[in-house]
């Protein structure tokens, strides 16, 4: 089973990569246009017209959302289809995939709408998939019972693990709590996604920080699957809200990097002499990533909305 969890894993990441290189290679640059009340545009044969555009606030003033009504126009069909586009719900035709980007913040008479095609989305979905079924095989493959030495360890020991394993988990979840429990949130923060995706992580973290303080080390797969799953619904968040899965940004690199290293530690968790480098630099990674609502300041990218 542990074989068929790294062949499978690995098998999964190499999916996803292909996507992003055929998506370099061969794929298509997103097309931007700007659209008044009435005005059209011409998608693969068909007429893309903006019927209305609005810009909905909170009591504050504070943007909540802004949407526009399309209309398709059909010409082999010859007929219309209206559909309503705005932040974290595209509307797909033909292949083409039309996003809410932005709009005129000085007039708000005009939106402007992303469009493009992705071909290769069912290899990076594939890859996502497989991904998930490796670390569902790694809650087992990795489940053990502890050994008499650890079952026998003092409770004084025991709970002052705990303490400090909690210590290292609540300022980062402190920070991120004030992100995300925000009572007036930005449209791409209002996801049905953005619930599951963050506690996913959580959980996955919680789990991997109190291992490494030698709590409930057998749990480990458990963890690095719930840090999959987070992983996951972050890559589909994007695809729906950014029109892409992958964006290379600063916060997606680190939470790769923190899923590449705690399956680096699962290969070599056996060697003595990399074991706790291992574990103690996937516990640094996830420090760093949870605490990354600080370090957005001073590096720009798509998680730059939580300051």
């Amino acid at each position: 089973m542990r074989f068929s969890f790294f062949a499978v894993f690995l098998s999964g990441l190499a999916l996803a990569v292909a996507a992003l290189c055929l998506k370099a290679v061969r794929g298509e640059a997103p097309g931007y246009v700007e659209l008044a009340r009435g005005e059209g545009v011409e998608i693969g044969g068909d007429v893309l017209a903006l019927k209305d555009f609005r810009v909905l606030r909170y009591a504050s003033g504070k943007i909540r959302q802004y949407e526009s009504d399309v209309h398709i126009i059909d010409r082999e069909k010859r007929e219309a289809v209206h559909a309503v586009v705005s932040v974290n719900h595209p509307f797909v035709w033909k292949g083409f995939w039309i996003y809410q980007n932005s709009y005129d913040a000085e007039t708000e008479r005009s939106t402007v709408l992303m469009v493009r095609r992705d071909p290769f989305l069912p290899l990076a979905a594939a890859g996502g998939l497989a991904m998930l079924a490796a670390a569902f095989l790694g809650i087992f493959a990795f489940f053990r019972a502890p050994t008499e030495g650890r079952a026998a360890a003092s409770r004084a020991r025991r709970t002052a693990n705990a303490i400090a394993a909690f210590a290292v988990f609540a300022l980062p979840l402190f920070i991120v709590g004030r992100a995300v429990l925000r009572p007036d949130p930005p449209p791409a923060l209002q996801s049905p996604l953005m619930a599951p995706h963050v506690a996913a992580y959580m959980l996955g973290y919680l789990i991997m920080i109190f291992a490494t303080f030698g709590i409930g080390r057998r749990f480990m797969g458990l963890g690095f699957f719930f840090m999959v799953c987070g992983f996951v619904l972050g890559a589909a968040w994007g695809k729906i809200c950014w029109g892409d899965f992958w964006q290379y940004d600063p916060k997606e690199m680190w939470s790769l990097f923190t899923i590449v290293s705690y399956f680096a530690y699962f290969a070599f968790r056996r060697v003595r002499t990399l074991e706790p480098v291992l574990r103690y630099l996937s516990l640094a990674l996830i420090v760093f990533t949870l605490t990354w609502v600080n370090f957005s300041r001073f590096f720009a990218g798509i998680h730059s909305y939580a300051r």
